[in-house]
């Protein structure tokens, strides 16, 4: 909801790395509900899943191939990239010593969906910037009236976000559906898995297969098995196309 992100240029991108950034962040700001990550080994093994366990936090793979799962992570690294690469364009090696300054300037600027700064809305208040002047503080009558003030000015910053966000969403699903069509398939159906760019070399097929749909995850993630060969995967229904069977 509030789109505010935590950053840190780490050594090693390995599952230890992973669960210490996990339980940080937890210690600081609270266990969240669900932990969303996408399929990579530093994210998807033993240790990182019996942290998120010990946590009580939810851990939910995306599908693979498909970043729109995780869309606000790739929105962020599409924002990030450019920056980094403007501050460091003589010396590139050194993009962790600027990610804390654009991290900064990314929670403190007005965010589109939600017409609202990420920090703001996680805080509820604006911050205190390193180099702004002090500002005077609002003096109230008495502290539970200070209480009641914020709660309402966060609930209505709350209420403000939630409906640009959903506006927002809304006319991001317009345009998602005037670019493509969304087929359903049903149990047993064949298709063919698209491979994706990183793995299609010159004169190989664009789709693979035969594949069966064996089970639907959710309204557009299912789970195929390789015909031939029995192996399981799962995918968004984008990388998918069907097969007609001759009669």
């Amino acid at each position: 909801m509030s789109k505010f992100v935590i950053a840190r240029a780490t050594p090693h991108n390995n599952a230890q790395t992973v669960a210490e950034f996990i339980v940080e962040v937890a210690s600081t700001f609270g266990v969240p509900k669900q932990l969303l990550t996408d399929q990579g080994t530093h994210f998807n093994n033993e240790l990182v899943n019996t942290i998120a366990q010990l946590l009580g936090c939810h851990h939910t793979l995306s599908t693979a191939y498909h970043p729109q799962t995780n869309g606000q992570v790739e929105r962020w690294n599409a924002t990030m990239r450019p920056q980094l690469n403007k501050l460091t364009s003589k010396q590139p090696a050194d993009w962790d010593k600027y990610l804390s300054a654009v991290v900064s300037a990314y929670n403190n600027g007005k965010h589109d969906t939600t017409g609202i700064t990420p920090f703001e809305l996680m805080f509820g208040r604006n911050p205190s910037m390193v180099f702004d002047p002090t500002k005077p503080m609002v003096q109230l009558s008495k502290p539970s009236d200070y209480l009641v003030h914020m709660r309402t000015f966060r609930a209505i910053q709350i209420q403000s976000a939630r409906s640009n966000t959903q506006i927002q969403q809304v006319r991001m699903k317009q345009r998602y559906d005037k670019s493509r069509s969304n087929p359903r398939y049903d149990l047993n159906d064949l298709v063919l898995i698209r491979t994706p760019p990183p793995q299609r070399h010159k004169g190989a097929e664009i789709y693979q297969g035969p594949y069966r749909i064996i089970q639907l995850i959710h309204s557009n993630t299912y789970i195929v098995e390789q015909v031939h060969t029995g192996d399981q995967r799962r995918v968004h229904t984008s990388m998918l196309k069907p097969i007609f069977e001759r009669i």
